[in-house]
């Protein structure tokens, strides 16, 4: 045997392992690079969704609350219409009077708005927690580990990115170890 073919095939082997590693190593750092912009742009993309959220509940509630105002303003006028500004003064007059109809689905429809509207901000959270942890798991896998080592990563701060949108009942909850029920009707 000729010690040449034996040290050309010796080179060709290890030339091939180089050419491996190496495009191992920049898919590696590529897909790190994707995942550190794919979390970023989902907390763009929260910040978007909850203030779309803040707005729609916002502006739901101020339509019924107008709607509310105008079924009053429309039973005082109706009312000083036919009976003057000082009204009827009869004790039993509301038994033959026809108040007009409250339509409920104004209300049922803010609801709907605002509980789809967080629905959405608590599917985009999701979203960018499962990314983040699937992009830590990555970054702690051996050869992930010594990629990220080498390069650099991770390049964004991995503990405010898993900071979610909540409420401080709910911070107090974690603190506690008790939710309690919101009242709905406090002042």
């Amino acid at each position: 045997m000729d010690i040449s073919k034996i040290l050309l095939g010796f080179g060709a082997v290890i030339a091939l392992f180089v050419i491996i590693l190496g495009i191992s190593t920049v898919t590696t750092y590529d897909g790190f690079a994707k995942w550190e912009a794919g979390i970023e742009a989902q907390d763009r993309n929260i910040d978007v969704i909850g203030g779309s959220a803040y707005v729609k509940g916002k502006l739901s509630a101020q339509v019924a609350s107008q709607y509310g105002s105008l079924v009053v303003d429309a039973i005082k006028i109706g009312a000083q219409g036919r009976y003057g500004a000082d009204g009827a003064k009869a004790a039993l007059l509301v038994i033959t009077e026809q108040s007009p109809n409250i339509d409920g689905s104004v209300y049922k429809e803010v609801q709907r708005t605002v509980e789809a509207a967080f629905t959405d901000l608590q599917a985009a959270q999701t979203t960018k927690q499962d990314m983040i942890r699937s992009y830590e798991g990555s970054l702690h896998s051996a050869w992930g580990g010594a990629v990220a080592g080498t390069f650099g990563f991770p390049r964004i701060d991995l503990e405010k990115a898993k900071q979610v949108i909540t409420t401080s009942e709910m911070k107090d909850a974690r603190q506690s170890g008790e939710l309690t029920t919101p009242d709905l009707f406090a002042k």
